[in-house]
């Protein structure tokens, strides 16, 4: 009679840690932007800590009150698919939190090739197309905590089709909801 209790405890271990192994050894990250576009999860991790070349990326302006957040598909570059959060005139640093963002003071831009291909005039390379919101109209974020340099909220509406060259062509016909969206952000103060 004492083996079926420790056969049940050896069992159970095993099964516990066939359940941790479940996402092959991957960790979600722990700083990402992510939504669910038209039925798709979009998740991208965060892979710009230092600013990127344009020393931008992630980097929190004090004198401007800027922040640019940004994560890639491709973990790399925007060439494959991006996020970017960009919040003007917000002093990150000296709001009460949650904070809703107010008419213009945010931007959301989303491209990804595998889940919603380019229109074809955007083929050739001079031709900057994307999904953009702006505005209280189109978007809804909300900063739900500011905290050692990093930056968490959410956020949900309706990026429609920009195109740029040279002007600025917005395309009301053309556009993906999103819903769920959720942001952890490491950031650096620009010196």
């Amino acid at each position: 009679m004492k083996f079926k209790p420790f056969a049940f405890a050896v069992l159970s271990v095993f099964v516990m840690a066939s359940c941790n192994n479940d996402d092959n050894g991957a960790d979600p990250p722990e700083f990402f932007i992510s939504a669910e576009l038209d039925g798709n999860t979009v998740k991208y991790a965060q892979t710009v800590f230092d600013g990127s070349v344009s020393d931008d990326i992630n980097v929190f302006d004090p004198d401007h009150h800027t922040i640019s957040m940004q994560a890639y598909q491709n973990s790399t570059d925007y060439t494959d698919g991006y996020w970017t959060i960009r919040l003007l005139d917000v002093d990150i640093e000296n709001i009460n939190t949650p904070y809703t963002l107010k008419d213009n003071e945010a931007i959301i831009g989303w491209m990804d090739k595998s889940i919603k291909q380019p229109r074809p005039e955007c083929e050739p390379g001079d031709i900057l197309c994307f999904y953009s919101g702006t505005g209280t109209a189109e978007i809804e974020i909300t900063i739900n905590e500011v905290k050692n340099n990093i930056i968490t909220g959410v956020f949900q509406g309706n990026l429609f089709h920009v195109r740029i060259n040279p002007t600025v062509i917005k395309d009301p016909n053309d556009s993906v909801e999103i819903v769920d969206g959720a942001f952890s952000i490491q950031y650096r103060i620009k010196n």
